[in-house]
């Protein structure tokens, strides 16, 4: 991980907030502490989050990131939704697996959320770079609001991200905005299941 090479004390202050708060390490650990609270022991936690991050959240990124980061485009009829293609079977088939491990129910209905929402992500991304970082916070923030963290701080933690992403240039308003809302829906979905 390189540092943020910048005179400007805001822009090294921003990346710092962007990297400690990266989707790489929030959906983890919002993941595993969901399971955690939800009763199961901290063994049980630890795989089935793993089990998740390693097969579809991960794989996920890294093909949203190639599209958005490298403007992939195929123009070809048939092969054009390809990474959306794979991430939408990626999450099948991990919740295929927790489904024949006998996942506890929580992780089967987080499972069946995220089934829906890896692709719609990786559609949206397609046209239009949604700030993953922005959404991963308002999910991760929103979910351990109330529980973990206290719902002022949770707060504060998710607009510091969406400021970084914004003094960062990383993403239009649009996008951050963009970004923020299917987190939010994401999260909204969650709870109330």
């Amino acid at each position: 991980m390189r540092f943020y090479r910048s005179d400007d004390l805001g822009e090294r202050l921003a990346w710092l907030v962007s990297t400690i708060f990266h989707p790489a390490v929030l959906v983890p650990v919002t993941g595993l502490l969901t399971l955690f609270r939800s009763g199961l022991d901290i063994s049980g936690a630890v795989f089935f989050t793993s089990l998740w991050v390693l097969c579809s959240v991960l794989p996920t990124l890294t093909v949203a990131s190639f599209v958005s980061e490298t403007g992939f485009r195929v123009h070809r009829r048939a092969e054009r939704w390809k990474p959306e293609l794979a991430a939408f079977l990626m999450s099948l088939f991990t919740l295929g697996v927790s489904y024949w491990l006998s996942a506890p129910e929580l992780v089967l209905e987080a499972g069946v959320l995220l089934a829906v929402f890896i692709p719609v992500w990786s559609v949206a991304n397609r046209f239009d770079k949604l700030s993953v970082h922005v959404g991963a916070a308002v999910v991760s923030f929103t979910v351990l609001s109330g529980t973990y963290l206290n719902p002022a701080i949770s707060a504060i933690c998710a607009v510091s991200v969406v400021w970084s992403r914004l003094v960062l240039d990383a993403h239009t308003r649009a996008q951050v905005l963009e970004g923020a809302f299917l987190g939010a829906l994401i999260a909204v979905s969650f709870i109330s299941i």
